[in-house]
């Protein structure tokens, strides 16, 4: 424990005659020099602001391509579910549940898909449509389409690249008119 006159010392911040030997001096240090060293300049500011700036431009863009590329692997995955859906209906029946409406699941099909699929919105947003048996739609065969106005005719080329030969005239993925058909079964005439 510091004596009497050290414990004065420190607290009021003056200097005192602690004897004739030595003389203690202690000063307090103003607020103005812890606020100058913790201020930032306004230059300084601006750099930060600047980098931060050039950081983001790089990575939006990145990060929104990503997203798209996700849409697209999603939107994929669910053709790809309700094509192996049709199939085991398929199997198990012996014919192709019938031509729906859009947004209608074709009767049956429930079952073999994780819920009333068609009822909802595709991974991109646009309706779901089954081309089957009393459809007037026989260029393609028996069919699962999208109506394809969400995406340009480049993003749709993007998406054929991502999954089949790049061309939306063959393949696995077709565009017809405003529709995105990927065949399923072509039936002998």
């Amino acid at each position: 424990m510091l004596p009497a006159v050290f414990s004065d010392v420190f607290r009021t911040g003056r200097s005192i005659d602690a004897g004739s030997d030595y003389r203690v001096i202690v000063e307090k240090p103003t607020k103005s020099v812890f606020m100058a060293a913790r201020a930032f300049s306004l230059i300084e500011l601006v750099i930060v602001i600047a980098i931060l700036a050039v950081i983001t431009a790089i990575a939006v863009p990145r990060f929104t391509a990503a997203a798209d590329r996700a849409a697209f692997r999603a939107q994929h995955a669910a053709f790809r579910q309700i094509e192996v859906a049709l199939e085991l209906y398929y199997q198990d029946n012996g014919e192709w549940p019938p031509n729906t409406p859009i947004l209608v699941t074709p009767p049956g099909l429930v079952p073999y898909l994780h819920g009333d699929i068609f009822a909802v919105k595709t991974p991109i947003g646009s309706n779901w449509d089954w081309n089957g048996p009393g459809s007037s739609v026989d260029e393609h065969g028996y069919n699962i389409a999208i109506k394809g106005t969400v995406l340009t005719n480049d993003e749709w080329l993007e998406f054929d690249a991502m999954f089949d030969d790049g061309s939306l005239s063959t393949g696995l993925y077709r565009k017809d008119g405003q529709w995105l058909v990927r065949p399923v079964y072509a039936p002998s005439d």
